[in-house]
């Protein structure tokens, strides 16, 4: 919509297109934030390598709703 000229949006720097006629105002604001999340196929759990890294980034398992799960082998809601 915005290389039609009819919005604006907010993208990481990573998806920024430079070929595409749009200009990009880089935010200052050290407020600014955005979640990553990983994902896994429900019903499968993790490997060692896997829990290390999601101990080590403060993973914790959520819901697809968004709603915190009480583990990662927890059941889901959906």
């Amino acid at each position: 919509m915005v290389a039609a000229g009819v919005g604006v949006s907010l993208v990481p720097e990573m998806a920024i297109d430079r070929n595409v006629a749009c200009r990009y105002v880089r935010l200052s604001d050290p407020q600014a934030t955005r979640t990553i999340v990983t994902a896994v196929l429900r019903g499968r759990s993790f490997n060692r390598v896997q829990q290390a890294f999601m101990s080590g980034i403060g993973g914790k398992a959520m819901l697809p709703d968004g709603g915190k799960s009480s583990s990662a082998s927890g059941s889901a809601r959906g």
